[in-house]
Protein backbone atom coordinates (compact mmCIF):
# COMPACT_ATOMS: atom_id res chain seq x y z
CA UNK A 1 0.00 0.00 0.00
CA UNK A 2 1.30 3.28 -0.90
CA UNK A 3 0.59 5.33 2.21
CA UNK A 4 1.11 8.81 0.49
CA UNK A 5 -1.55 8.24 -2.14
CA UNK A 6 -4.11 7.19 0.53
CA UNK A 7 -3.81 9.71 3.00
CA UNK A 8 -5.43 12.26 0.56
CA UNK A 9 -8.96 10.22 0.81
CA UNK A 10 -9.20 10.12 4.44
CA UNK A 11 -10.50 12.50 6.74
CA UNK A 12 -8.03 14.02 9.31
CA UNK A 13 -4.37 12.37 7.15
CA UNK A 14 -2.19 13.79 10.28
CA UNK A 15 -3.90 11.31 12.36
CA UNK A 16 -1.17 9.11 10.60
CA UNK A 17 1.66 10.75 9.49
CA UNK A 18 4.23 10.96 12.86
CA UNK A 19 6.63 14.13 12.98
CA UNK A 20 5.36 16.05 15.53
CA UNK A 21 6.80 18.74 17.68
CA UNK A 22 9.01 16.39 20.08
CA UNK A 23 8.56 13.06 18.69
CA UNK A 24 11.55 10.35 19.34
CA UNK A 25 13.62 10.42 16.44
CA UNK A 26 14.34 6.71 15.63
CA UNK A 27 18.07 5.68 16.44
CA UNK A 28 20.63 4.42 13.89
CA UNK A 29 20.80 0.76 15.42
CA UNK A 30 17.06 0.23 15.61
CA UNK A 31 16.85 -3.38 14.71
CA UNK A 32 19.24 -4.22 17.61
CA UNK A 33 16.90 -2.92 20.69
CA UNK A 34 13.86 -3.90 22.23
CA UNK A 35 10.89 -2.39 20.47
CA UNK A 36 7.80 -1.02 22.19
CA UNK A 37 4.73 0.09 20.84
CA UNK A 38 2.52 1.93 23.26
CA UNK A 39 -1.46 2.06 21.95
CA UNK A 40 -4.37 3.95 23.59
CA UNK A 41 -7.60 2.64 21.67
CA UNK A 42 -9.33 5.32 20.78
CA UNK A 43 -8.79 8.45 17.76
CA UNK A 44 -5.65 9.71 17.74
CA UNK A 45 -7.18 13.61 18.99
CA UNK A 46 -8.56 11.52 22.31
CA UNK A 47 -5.47 9.47 22.84
CA UNK A 48 -2.47 12.02 22.27
CA UNK A 49 -3.69 14.25 24.75
CA UNK A 50 -3.54 11.71 27.45
CA UNK A 51 -1.04 11.83 29.74
CA UNK A 52 -0.27 8.48 30.96
CA UNK A 53 1.02 7.41 27.62
CA UNK A 54 3.14 10.28 27.27
CA UNK A 55 5.06 9.55 30.69
CA UNK A 56 5.54 5.94 29.87
CA UNK A 57 6.76 7.22 26.03
CA UNK A 58 9.37 9.88 27.79
CA UNK A 59 10.48 6.77 30.47
CA UNK A 60 11.01 4.30 27.27
CA UNK A 61 12.96 6.44 25.27
CA UNK A 62 15.24 7.25 27.76
CA UNK A 63 16.88 4.28 27.43
CA UNK A 64 19.81 3.69 25.44
CA UNK A 65 18.58 -0.04 24.43
CA UNK A 66 15.41 0.52 24.11
CA UNK A 67 12.68 2.63 21.55
CA UNK A 68 9.07 3.36 22.06
CA UNK A 69 6.49 4.25 19.80
CA UNK A 70 2.75 4.86 19.38
CA UNK A 71 -0.27 3.90 17.68
CA UNK A 72 -4.26 5.27 18.16
CA UNK A 73 -7.44 3.89 17.11
CA UNK A 74 -7.67 4.70 13.33
CA UNK A 75 -10.98 5.72 12.32
CA UNK A 76 -12.89 3.59 10.11
CA UNK A 77 -12.02 4.80 6.50
CA UNK A 78 -8.59 4.47 7.06
CA UNK A 79 -9.62 0.81 8.91
CA UNK A 80 -11.06 -0.34 5.26
CA UNK A 81 -7.87 1.27 3.22
CA UNK A 82 -5.75 -1.17 5.42
CA UNK A 83 -7.78 -4.57 4.59
CA UNK A 84 -8.46 -3.46 1.62
CA UNK A 85 -4.78 -3.20 0.69
CA UNK A 86 -3.94 -5.91 3.02
CA UNK A 87 -1.21 -4.01 5.24
CA UNK A 88 -1.00 -4.72 8.74
CA UNK A 89 -1.36 -1.33 10.69
CA UNK A 90 1.80 0.19 11.80
CA UNK A 91 3.26 2.53 13.61
CA UNK A 92 3.76 6.27 13.90
CA UNK A 93 7.01 6.82 14.22
CA UNK A 94 8.79 3.75 12.07
CA UNK A 95 5.49 2.40 10.01
CA UNK A 96 6.28 -0.60 11.13
CA UNK A 97 3.64 -3.26 11.33
CA UNK A 98 2.43 -3.64 15.60
CA UNK A 99 3.08 -7.45 15.05
CA UNK A 100 7.13 -6.68 14.55
CA UNK A 101 7.06 -5.15 18.14
CA UNK A 102 8.44 -7.28 21.50
CA UNK A 103 5.88 -5.03 23.24
CA UNK A 104 2.67 -3.99 22.86
CA UNK A 105 0.85 -1.54 25.17
CA UNK A 106 -2.53 -1.05 25.90
CA UNK A 107 -3.89 2.30 28.36
CA UNK A 108 -7.17 1.08 29.54
CA UNK A 109 -8.88 4.37 30.56
CA UNK A 110 -12.37 3.73 29.58
CA UNK A 111 -14.27 -0.06 29.74
CA UNK A 112 -16.27 1.01 26.07
CA UNK A 113 -12.97 1.04 24.11
CA UNK A 114 -12.53 -2.65 24.83
CA UNK A 115 -13.40 -3.31 21.23
CA UNK A 116 -11.33 -1.01 19.65
CA UNK A 117 -8.13 -3.24 20.79
CA UNK A 118 -9.57 -6.27 19.32
CA UNK A 119 -9.95 -4.07 16.21
CA UNK A 120 -6.43 -2.79 16.72
CA UNK A 121 -5.35 -6.56 17.01
CA UNK A 122 -7.00 -7.62 14.10
CA UNK A 123 -5.91 -5.07 11.53
CA UNK A 124 -2.08 -5.87 12.56
CA UNK A 125 -2.29 -9.23 11.98
CA UNK A 126 -2.24 -10.26 16.12
CA UNK A 127 -4.30 -13.60 16.34
CA UNK A 128 -6.60 -11.84 19.65
CA UNK A 129 -6.69 -14.28 21.85
CA UNK A 130 -3.64 -14.84 24.22
CA UNK A 131 -3.61 -18.87 23.66
CA UNK A 132 -3.91 -18.18 19.82
CA UNK A 133 -0.69 -16.35 19.90
CA UNK A 134 1.68 -19.28 19.67
CA UNK A 135 4.83 -16.17 19.14
CA UNK A 136 7.12 -15.14 21.85
CA UNK A 137 6.40 -11.41 20.54
CA UNK A 138 5.12 -9.08 20.75
CA UNK A 139 3.39 -9.33 24.12
CA UNK A 140 0.36 -8.22 24.67
CA UNK A 141 0.08 -6.21 27.99
CA UNK A 142 -2.77 -3.86 29.28
CA UNK A 143 -2.79 -0.89 32.09
CA UNK A 144 -4.61 1.61 33.27
CA UNK A 145 -7.34 2.55 35.61
CA UNK A 146 -9.25 0.08 34.20
CA UNK A 147 -7.09 -3.03 34.73
CA UNK A 148 -5.88 -1.75 38.26
CA UNK A 149 -9.67 -2.27 39.34
CA UNK A 150 -10.74 -4.93 37.08
CA UNK A 151 -8.81 -6.78 34.54
CA UNK A 152 -11.05 -9.85 34.34
CA UNK A 153 -13.33 -8.59 31.36
CA UNK A 154 -10.83 -8.81 28.76
CA UNK A 155 -8.31 -11.58 30.19
CA UNK A 156 -8.66 -13.47 27.33
CA UNK A 157 -7.13 -11.04 25.11
CA UNK A 158 -3.93 -10.39 26.89
CA UNK A 159 -0.52 -11.88 28.15
CA UNK A 160 -0.38 -9.74 30.93
CA UNK A 161 -1.55 -6.54 33.07
CA UNK A 162 0.25 -3.99 34.96
CA UNK A 163 -1.46 -4.33 38.18
CA UNK A 164 -1.10 0.01 39.82
CA UNK A 165 1.22 3.24 38.08
CA UNK A 166 3.50 1.95 35.65
CA UNK A 167 6.54 5.07 35.81
CA UNK A 168 8.82 1.56 37.53
CA UNK A 169 7.11 -1.31 36.35
CA UNK A 170 7.94 -0.25 32.87
CA UNK A 171 11.36 -0.82 33.07
CA UNK A 172 11.89 -3.80 34.90
CA UNK A 173 9.48 -5.62 32.14
CA UNK A 174 12.16 -4.45 29.59
CA UNK A 175 14.91 -5.33 31.53
CA UNK A 176 13.42 -8.65 31.76
CA UNK A 177 12.72 -8.99 28.18
CA UNK A 178 16.18 -7.47 27.55
CA UNK A 179 17.55 -10.44 29.23
CA UNK A 180 15.42 -12.83 27.66
CA UNK A 181 16.37 -12.27 24.61
CA UNK A 182 20.05 -12.37 25.87
CA UNK A 183 19.56 -16.62 26.97
CA UNK A 184 19.26 -19.66 25.80
CA UNK A 185 15.84 -20.12 26.79
CA UNK A 186 14.77 -20.00 23.36
CA UNK A 187 11.36 -19.30 21.99
CA UNK A 188 9.54 -20.28 25.38
CA UNK A 189 7.00 -17.61 26.06
CA UNK A 190 5.88 -19.60 29.11
CA UNK A 191 8.79 -19.02 30.97
CA UNK A 192 9.02 -15.47 30.02
CA UNK A 193 6.01 -14.95 31.24
CA UNK A 194 7.06 -16.75 34.58
CA UNK A 195 10.18 -14.40 34.80
CA UNK A 196 7.56 -11.17 34.32
CA UNK A 197 4.77 -12.69 36.97
CA UNK A 198 7.68 -12.22 39.54
CA UNK A 199 7.50 -8.78 39.09
CA UNK A 200 5.47 -6.89 42.02
CA UNK A 201 2.52 -5.63 39.84
CA UNK A 202 2.26 -8.21 37.24
CA UNK A 203 -0.79 -10.33 36.67
CA UNK A 204 -0.74 -12.88 33.97
CA UNK A 205 -4.29 -14.37 34.10
CA UNK A 206 -3.49 -17.57 31.93
CA UNK A 207 -1.59 -18.30 35.78
CA UNK A 208 -5.02 -18.30 37.64
CA UNK A 209 -8.35 -20.40 37.56
CA UNK A 210 -11.35 -19.00 38.24
CA UNK A 211 -13.89 -21.36 40.43
CA UNK A 212 -18.00 -20.85 40.53
CA UNK A 213 -20.65 -21.55 42.93
CA UNK A 214 -23.44 -23.59 41.32
CA UNK A 215 -25.24 -20.04 41.25
CA UNK A 216 -22.30 -18.55 39.11
CA UNK A 217 -20.56 -16.50 41.46
CA UNK A 218 -17.00 -16.48 42.13
CA UNK A 219 -15.62 -19.17 44.75
CA UNK A 220 -11.87 -18.54 44.36
CA UNK A 221 -9.34 -17.32 42.41
CA UNK A 222 -6.03 -19.51 42.66
CA UNK A 223 -2.84 -19.97 40.92
CA UNK A 224 -2.12 -22.87 38.87
CA UNK A 225 1.60 -21.47 38.63
CA UNK A 226 4.11 -21.41 41.21
CA UNK A 227 3.20 -17.56 41.05
CA UNK A 228 1.42 -14.95 43.99
CA UNK A 229 -2.07 -15.57 44.80
CA UNK A 230 -2.20 -11.74 45.68
CA UNK A 231 -1.14 -9.08 42.98
CA UNK A 232 0.45 -6.02 45.19
CA UNK A 233 -0.78 -2.58 43.14
CA UNK A 234 2.11 -0.64 42.28
CA UNK A 235 2.73 2.66 43.37
CA UNK A 236 5.36 5.44 42.78
CA UNK A 237 7.23 8.22 44.05
CA UNK A 238 5.75 11.30 42.92
CA UNK A 239 8.19 13.63 43.54
CA UNK A 240 11.01 11.20 41.91
CA UNK A 241 8.72 9.91 39.40
CA UNK A 242 9.95 11.03 35.75
CA UNK A 243 7.83 13.22 33.67
CA UNK A 244 8.12 14.39 30.26
CA UNK A 245 9.64 18.47 29.63
CA UNK A 246 8.95 17.88 26.23
CA UNK A 247 5.78 16.59 25.49
CA UNK A 248 4.73 15.92 21.98
CA UNK A 249 3.11 18.88 20.11
CA UNK A 250 0.16 17.57 17.81
CA UNK A 251 -0.19 19.10 14.32
CA UNK A 252 -4.36 18.27 14.40
CA UNK A 253 -6.56 19.92 17.37
CA UNK A 254 -7.08 17.37 20.07
CA UNK A 255 -9.27 17.64 23.23
CA UNK A 256 -6.62 18.97 25.06
CA UNK A 257 -4.06 21.76 23.62
CA UNK A 258 -2.63 22.57 26.88
CA UNK A 259 0.65 21.96 28.98
CA UNK A 260 -0.46 19.43 31.29
CA UNK A 261 1.24 19.33 34.65
CA UNK A 262 0.38 16.71 37.31
CA UNK A 263 0.42 18.54 40.84
CA UNK A 264 -1.12 15.42 42.82
CA UNK A 265 -1.79 11.82 42.52
CA UNK A 266 -5.07 10.39 44.53
CA UNK A 267 -7.53 12.30 46.73
CA UNK A 268 -8.01 13.27 50.78
CA UNK A 269 -11.44 12.98 50.53
CA UNK A 270 -12.73 9.44 49.55
CA UNK A 271 -16.12 9.97 48.01
CA UNK A 272 -17.73 6.51 47.23
CA UNK A 273 -18.94 6.14 43.71
CA UNK A 274 -14.58 7.62 42.65
CA UNK A 275 -12.62 4.59 41.23
CA UNK A 276 -9.81 6.93 40.71
CA UNK A 277 -9.93 8.07 44.58
CA UNK A 278 -10.01 4.52 45.34
CA UNK A 279 -6.71 3.04 43.01
CA UNK A 280 -4.64 5.60 43.26
CA UNK A 281 -4.77 5.53 46.93
CA UNK A 282 -2.71 6.81 49.42
CA UNK A 283 -2.65 10.53 48.35
CA UNK A 284 0.64 12.46 46.98
CA UNK A 285 1.38 15.86 45.98
CA UNK A 286 4.73 16.95 43.61
CA UNK A 287 6.56 19.65 45.39
CA UNK A 288 5.73 23.55 44.27
CA UNK A 289 9.50 23.17 43.38
CA UNK A 290 9.32 20.56 41.07
CA UNK A 291 6.02 21.68 39.34
CA UNK A 292 7.77 25.25 38.94
CA UNK A 293 10.51 23.56 37.10
CA UNK A 294 8.56 21.43 34.85
CA UNK A 295 6.35 24.48 33.23
CA UNK A 296 9.95 26.18 33.12
CA UNK A 297 11.20 23.65 30.87
CA UNK A 298 8.05 22.39 29.12
CA UNK A 299 6.58 25.87 28.36
CA UNK A 300 9.69 26.78 25.46
CA UNK A 301 9.59 22.95 24.42
CA UNK A 302 5.84 23.09 23.51
CA UNK A 303 4.41 26.57 22.62
CA UNK A 304 1.51 25.91 24.20
CA UNK A 305 -0.30 28.93 25.66
CA UNK A 306 -2.49 27.00 28.50
CA UNK A 307 -1.51 25.31 31.84
CA UNK A 308 -3.52 22.88 33.35
CA UNK A 309 -2.54 21.82 37.16
CA UNK A 310 -4.14 18.24 36.89
CA UNK A 311 -5.25 16.31 39.80
CA UNK A 312 -8.27 14.93 41.25
CA UNK A 313 -8.82 17.70 43.84
CA UNK A 314 -6.41 20.43 42.72
CA UNK A 315 -7.73 22.36 45.41
CA UNK A 316 -6.45 20.10 48.02
CA UNK A 317 -3.15 20.89 46.78
CA UNK A 318 -1.10 21.96 50.32
CA UNK A 319 1.12 25.02 48.40
CA UNK A 320 -1.99 25.55 45.80
CA UNK A 321 -2.13 29.41 46.87
CA UNK A 322 1.86 29.65 46.90
CA UNK A 323 2.30 28.05 43.77
CA UNK A 324 -0.87 30.55 41.74
CA UNK A 325 0.59 33.38 43.42
CA UNK A 326 4.48 32.74 41.69
CA UNK A 327 2.43 31.52 38.34
CA UNK A 328 0.66 34.75 38.23
CA UNK A 329 4.05 36.49 39.26
CA UNK A 330 6.04 34.67 36.27
CA UNK A 331 3.50 34.69 33.64
CA UNK A 332 0.24 36.87 34.16
CA UNK A 333 1.83 39.27 31.81
CA UNK A 334 2.30 36.57 29.07
CA UNK A 335 -1.37 35.87 27.90
CA UNK A 336 -1.27 32.62 29.06
CA UNK A 337 -4.24 31.22 30.81
CA UNK A 338 -3.72 28.77 33.93
CA UNK A 339 -6.77 25.89 34.13
CA UNK A 340 -7.59 24.55 37.40
CA UNK A 341 -9.80 21.56 35.76
CA UNK A 342 -11.13 19.79 39.51
CA UNK A 343 -11.41 22.73 41.78
CA UNK A 344 -14.12 21.76 44.79
CA UNK A 345 -17.03 23.74 44.61
CA UNK A 346 -16.41 25.14 48.36
CA UNK A 347 -15.44 28.42 50.10
CA UNK A 348 -11.51 27.44 49.41
CA UNK A 349 -11.57 27.76 45.76
CA UNK A 350 -12.96 31.30 46.27
CA UNK A 351 -10.04 32.13 46.68
CA UNK A 352 -8.27 30.50 44.57
CA UNK A 353 -10.84 32.52 41.92
CA UNK A 354 -9.41 35.59 43.11
CA UNK A 355 -5.99 34.43 42.66
CA UNK A 356 -6.41 33.94 38.97
CA UNK A 357 -7.87 37.41 37.94
CA UNK A 358 -4.05 38.17 36.24
CA UNK A 359 -5.18 35.07 33.68
CA UNK A 360 -7.58 34.90 30.94
CA UNK A 361 -10.54 33.63 32.10
CA UNK A 362 -12.06 30.63 30.80
CA UNK A 363 -15.09 27.91 31.77
CA UNK A 364 -15.21 26.81 35.71
CA UNK A 365 -16.69 23.29 36.24
CA UNK A 366 -17.68 22.26 39.42
CA UNK A 367 -18.92 18.90 40.33
CA UNK A 368 -21.49 18.56 43.45
CA UNK A 369 -22.98 15.08 41.95
CA UNK A 370 -25.54 15.48 43.47
CA UNK A 371 -28.86 18.24 44.02
CA UNK A 372 -28.85 17.48 48.07
CA UNK A 373 -27.37 17.93 50.80
CA UNK A 374 -28.57 14.73 52.21
CA UNK A 375 -27.54 12.75 48.99
CA UNK A 376 -24.42 14.22 48.97
CA UNK A 377 -23.57 13.32 52.34
CA UNK A 378 -24.02 9.49 51.48
CA UNK A 379 -21.67 9.91 48.80
CA UNK A 380 -19.01 11.35 51.03
CA UNK A 381 -19.19 14.57 48.91
CA UNK A 382 -18.89 17.15 51.63
CA UNK A 383 -20.68 20.37 50.07
CA UNK A 384 -23.16 22.49 51.56
CA UNK A 385 -25.69 24.03 49.27
CA UNK A 386 -24.24 27.16 50.69
CA UNK A 387 -20.58 26.33 49.55
CA UNK A 388 -22.22 26.42 46.55
CA UNK A 389 -23.94 29.89 46.23
CA UNK A 390 -21.10 30.67 47.86
CA UNK A 391 -18.21 29.56 45.42
CA UNK A 392 -20.92 30.79 42.48
CA UNK A 393 -21.35 34.43 43.74
CA UNK A 394 -17.74 34.92 44.04
CA UNK A 395 -16.76 33.48 40.52
CA UNK A 396 -19.39 35.86 39.66
CA UNK A 397 -18.38 38.96 41.07
CA UNK A 398 -15.07 38.43 39.46
CA UNK A 399 -15.88 38.44 36.28
CA UNK A 400 -16.53 34.53 35.09
CA UNK A 401 -19.85 33.58 33.39
CA UNK A 402 -19.56 30.05 32.30
CA UNK A 403 -19.66 27.62 34.33
CA UNK A 404 -19.88 23.73 34.33
CA UNK A 405 -21.66 21.84 36.49
CA UNK A 406 -21.97 17.93 36.84
CA UNK A 407 -24.81 15.43 38.34
CA UNK A 408 -25.22 12.20 38.26
CA UNK A 409 -28.53 10.53 39.00
CA UNK A 410 -29.89 7.30 39.74
CA UNK A 411 -27.45 7.12 42.82
CA UNK A 412 -27.64 4.42 45.49
CA UNK A 413 -30.43 5.59 48.09
CA UNK A 414 -31.58 8.58 45.66
CA UNK A 415 -35.17 9.66 46.18
CA UNK A 416 -37.78 11.55 43.75
CA UNK A 417 -36.48 14.79 45.92
CA UNK A 418 -33.12 14.64 45.28
CA UNK A 419 -33.84 14.39 41.73
CA UNK A 420 -35.81 17.65 42.07
CA UNK A 421 -33.27 19.14 43.96
CA UNK A 422 -30.86 18.88 41.40
CA UNK A 423 -33.24 21.44 39.22
CA UNK A 424 -34.10 23.75 42.57
CA UNK A 425 -30.66 23.97 42.89
CA UNK A 426 -29.44 25.02 39.50
CA UNK A 427 -32.60 27.13 39.37
CA UNK A 428 -31.56 29.31 42.59
CA UNK A 429 -28.00 29.58 40.97
CA UNK A 430 -29.69 31.34 38.10
CA UNK A 431 -31.89 33.45 39.77
CA UNK A 432 -29.12 34.82 42.12
CA UNK A 433 -26.52 35.53 39.00
CA UNK A 434 -28.98 36.02 35.97
CA UNK A 435 -25.67 36.56 33.82
CA UNK A 436 -24.25 33.00 34.15
CA UNK A 437 -24.09 30.58 31.56
CA UNK A 438 -24.59 27.36 33.06
CA UNK A 439 -23.97 23.72 31.25
CA UNK A 440 -24.80 21.07 32.94
CA UNK A 441 -23.35 17.29 31.88
CA UNK A 442 -25.43 14.82 33.63
CA UNK A 443 -25.30 11.05 33.81
CA UNK A 444 -26.38 7.20 35.40
CA UNK A 445 -24.47 6.92 38.13
CA UNK A 446 -22.04 3.61 37.40
CA UNK A 447 -20.76 1.41 39.90
CA UNK A 448 -17.64 0.45 39.65
CA UNK A 449 -15.17 -1.81 41.15
CA UNK A 450 -13.00 -1.03 43.95
CA UNK A 451 -15.15 1.43 45.00
CA UNK A 452 -17.16 1.21 48.39
CA UNK A 453 -20.39 1.65 45.84
CA UNK A 454 -18.90 -1.57 44.14
CA UNK A 455 -21.91 -4.17 44.78
CA UNK A 456 -24.40 -1.66 44.66
CA UNK A 457 -27.15 -2.17 42.02
CA UNK A 458 -27.72 -0.35 39.11
CA UNK A 459 -31.33 0.79 38.07
CA UNK A 460 -32.66 -0.28 34.95
CA UNK A 461 -32.55 1.38 31.31
CA UNK A 462 -36.35 2.82 31.76
CA UNK A 463 -36.36 4.13 34.70
CA UNK A 464 -32.92 5.86 34.17
CA UNK A 465 -33.99 7.37 31.03
CA UNK A 466 -37.23 8.60 32.64
CA UNK A 467 -34.64 10.82 34.98
CA UNK A 468 -32.68 11.96 32.23
CA UNK A 469 -35.49 13.03 29.91
CA UNK A 470 -36.95 14.89 33.46
CA UNK A 471 -33.51 17.09 33.81
CA UNK A 472 -33.20 17.41 30.03
CA UNK A 473 -35.80 19.34 29.82
CA UNK A 474 -35.60 21.04 33.25
CA UNK A 475 -32.20 22.63 33.91
CA UNK A 476 -31.86 25.77 32.79
CA UNK A 477 -28.80 25.97 30.30
CA UNK A 478 -27.49 23.56 27.78
CA UNK A 479 -27.52 19.78 29.31
CA UNK A 480 -25.32 17.65 28.01
CA UNK A 481 -26.16 14.05 28.67
CA UNK A 482 -24.30 10.74 28.38
CA UNK A 483 -25.74 7.49 27.13
CA UNK A 484 -28.00 5.44 29.35
CA UNK A 485 -27.43 2.11 27.26
CA UNK A 486 -23.51 3.08 27.40
CA UNK A 487 -23.43 3.64 30.69
CA UNK A 488 -25.54 0.24 31.74
CA UNK A 489 -22.73 -1.56 29.46
CA UNK A 490 -19.98 0.37 31.26
CA UNK A 491 -21.53 -0.93 34.47
CA UNK A 492 -21.46 -4.37 33.39
CA UNK A 493 -18.16 -4.69 32.08
CA UNK A 494 -16.67 -2.55 35.12
CA UNK A 495 -17.64 -5.60 37.80
CA UNK A 496 -17.86 -8.39 35.24
CA UNK A 497 -15.00 -11.34 35.37
CA UNK A 498 -13.71 -12.94 32.52
CA UNK A 499 -16.28 -14.61 30.99
CA UNK A 500 -17.22 -11.21 29.71
CA UNK A 501 -14.08 -11.64 27.39
CA UNK A 502 -16.45 -13.74 24.65
CA UNK A 503 -19.25 -11.00 25.03
CA UNK A 504 -16.69 -8.57 23.89
CA UNK A 505 -15.61 -10.40 21.16
CA UNK A 506 -18.73 -10.90 19.97
CA UNK A 507 -19.79 -7.44 20.38
CA UNK A 508 -16.58 -7.13 18.63
CA UNK A 509 -17.52 -8.93 15.59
Amino acid sequence: MNLEKILPLVVHPLRYINHEWNVKIPPENLEKLTRVCFSFPDLYEVGASNLGLSILYHIVNLRADAYAERVYAPEKDFSEYLLKYKFPLFSLETRTPLNKFHLLGFSLQYELCYTNVLNILDLAGIPLKSTEREEVFPLVIAGGPCVTANPEPVADFFDLFVIGEGEEIINEIIDTVISYRSSVIGKNKKELLRKLAEIEGIYVPSFYEIKYNSNQTITVIQPKEKTSDKIISRKVNLENAEYPTRPIVPYLETVHERLNIEIMRGCPWGCRFCQAGSIYRPYRERSKEKILSLIEQSLPATGYEEIALTGLSVSDYREIEDLIKVLVQRYGDRHLKLSLPSLRCDRFSVDLMKLLEGFPQTTLTFAPEAGSENLRSILKKKISDEDIFTTLGTAYTNGWRKIKLYFMYGLPQEKDEDLKAIVSLAKKIKKLYPGISLTFTISPFVPKAQTPFQWCKQEGMENLKEKKKYLSHSLPGEVRAHSVKMSILESIFARGDRRLSEVILLAWK
